[in-house]
């Protein structure tokens, strides 16, 4: 119980209070003793990252202006940003980071949708879980390893009211829903058929050609890897 105190107010170009849309409602999460803060809409009417150290607060990161932030989390002392880039008549969802002041790109999806949509995160274990609705796909990036792969899939929802994606995790379990009632549970009773593999974007782009020391494969059933 208190008396909410007022910190720091965002003001638009007049000076009046700045509002966020039903549809872009800030982002709050915590980074090491300080406040990270996504404004899906900020002052420079593009998405943009702010920052409160218990004194002062600050914009750390001004994000892409084609490049539209809806959810955002920490670990690991790196800030993840999802959203999607904006093209002509469809989106390409994406992740951006921000570690040790710079900006880049951890993954973007391989196709385009026509819905609003973007990847829902989780932190989970040395490393992130995201989904990828172009392909129904559960994500992992592990900052161990720098790569990304596909863990898992369920059933995507792009268009209606069903579409706000919700991913929460601990350590060793991920719960993954949305705006209905099916959820879906990893690690499951089953093991994954089939899975996708992409070179980190961590460390440049994704074209340049990558040397591989060698592959480890952990396979339990009957056929061949």
């Amino acid at each position: 119980t208190g008396t909410p105190t007022t910190v720091y107010t965002w003001r638009t170009a007049n000076g009046s209070a700045a509002v966020q849309g039903k549809a872009t409602f800030s982002r709050l999460r915590t980074l090491g003793g300080k406040l990270e803060i996504l404004r899906p809409v900020g002052e420079h009417f593009r998405s943009e990252v702010w920052e409160y150290d218990g004194t002062n607060t600050r914009m750390t990161v001004d994000l892409p202006s084609d490049f539209a932030a809806r959810d955002m989390e920490c670990g690991n002392g790196i800030i993840y940003v999802s959203g999607y880039y904006l093209q002509s008549f469809s989106v390409r969802p994406a992740i951006l980071y921000y570690v040790n002041g710079t900006l880049g790109e951890l993954w973007r999806a391989t196709s385009t949708s026509t819905h609003s949509i973007w990847p829902a995160m989780a932190a989970f274990g040395p490393g992130l879980l995201f989904t990828d609705d172009t392909t129904g796909s559960l994500m992992q990036y592990s900052v161990a390893l720098g790569g990304v792969h596909a863990i898992g899939s369920y059933t995507a929802s792009q268009g209606g009211t069903d579409i706000t994606p919700i991913l929460a995790a601990s350590n060793v379990i991920a719960v993954h829903t949305r705006e209905g009632t099916t959820g879906y549970l990893y690690p499951g009773a089953s093991l994954s058929s089939s899975g996708t593999l992409a070179s980190s974007l961590f460390d440049f782009d994704n074209s340049l050609p990558k040397s591989f020391a060698s592959i480890k494969v952990d396979w339990n059933g009957s056929g061949t890897v």
